[in-house]
């Protein structure tokens, strides 16, 4: 009877363990679907100057991320897409052909269209 008594309490603790862990990790999961916006950069955050527009053909990571809207990620996706095209022609002639970039859609092309050049001259 005692050896019975013993393994049940040792299920029942490895249970309530498992059900402790889970909450933990719901509650991460909650956290972070609730107040991701807080880690997001706003466009608030990374003010574009109109008058220093941002050439995607030529912009490194550093100043394709100021873009509201593209982050670290989606820049390296700009830069690598850019360097597998042919060398003669541009990569981006216009804002739309940056949705050509997995992730990038009509609405944030929208969102720093203002802010590209596509000429050296512009810059």
């Amino acid at each position: 009877m005692k050896d019975f008594v013993a393994e049940n309490k040792e299920r029942h603790d490895s249970v309530r363990y498992y059900a402790f862990f889970v909450a933990i990790i719901f509650a991460v999961l909650l956290f972070v679907f609730f107040f991701s916006d807080i880690f997001r950069s706003s466009d608030s955050n990374y003010p574009v100057s109109l008058e220093s527009g941002i050439n995607p053909n030529t912009a490194d990571i550093a100043s394709l991320v100021r873009l509201p809207g593209i982050g670290p990620a989606r820049a390296a996706e700009i830069i690598k897409y850019r360097s597998s095209t042919d060398i003669a022609q541009p990569a981006f002639r216009s804002a739309d052909d940056l949705q050509n970039i997995k992730g990038i859609g009509p609405k944030t092309v929208e969102k720093f269209a203002r802010y590209l050049c596509f000429n050296e001259s512009e810059k």
